[in-house]
């Protein structure tokens, strides 16, 4: 959570600021694919709150810049049951994002 949450906040900054260019915009995600949950969550619990955060931080983007944003989301990991979730995220933001296994 909290890599996203500053990963949006940077954005916003660099929009309010006038340091973002007006291309489009795109959130690299490099993850081994183990999700961690928060205190007292399990881990579905933390890994929806994931979601319900990357969606709206891309959502309240795409409304501010008036472009697309694009999650490009790789988990890098020999053990295929932690790609998942990086999958999940990837597809959480519809035709915008991509996963791959490095």
């Amino acid at each position: 959570l909290d890599a996203f949450n500053k990963t949006f906040a940077v954005l916003d900054d660099s929009i309010d600021q006038e340091l973002h260019n007006e291309c489009i915009t795109a959130v690299l995600f490099l993850t081994d694919g183990v999700v961690s949950p928060v205190m007292n969550e399990t881990k579905s619990e933390t890994e929806t709150k994931i979601l319900d955060l990357v969606t709206a931080g891309i959502s309240n983007l795409e409304a501010r810049t008036k472009q697309p944003v694009f999650l490009f989301t790789f988990s890098v990991s020999d053990n295929n049951s932690v790609h998942e979730f990086p999958k999940r995220l990837a597809c959480s933001t519809g035709e915008n994002g991509f996963w791959s296994k490095i």
